[in-house]
């Protein structure tokens, strides 16, 4: 794993990422669980805080799962009565891009 220099951690709002968890599938092979987790960057984490910033959150939209991300979406769960656990779930997606 490569060191960010602190100033580039705090710039991304990151910490180094823990690795993902993998569950084991047949014949050794490896399925990373579905749902979207701290510390990962994505196109659909992208769309979401386009979305979340159209329902009021001022967040830099560049793919980035962090903290402030997190409280975003746990904000937008409990305003819209989802079961809020910070997490980029398919009924908070389905929310977001009403």
């Amino acid at each position: 794993m490569s060191a960010l220099p602190l100033a580039a951690m705090a710039a991304n709002d990151a910490k180094p990422a823990a690795p993902a968890k993998e569950m084991k599938a047949e014949a050794g092979k490896h399925v990373v669980k579905k749902h979207h987790r701290k510390m990962h960057r994505s196109a659909t984490v992208k769309k979401a805080q386009e979305a979340l910033n159209r329902h009021g959150a001022k967040l830099k939209a560049d793919g980035f799962m962090g903290h402030r991300t997190e409280r975003a979406i746990m904000s937008f769960q409990k305003a819209h009565k989802l079961k809020v656990t910070g997490r980029l779930d398919s009924e908070t997606e389905k929310a977001l891009m009403k």
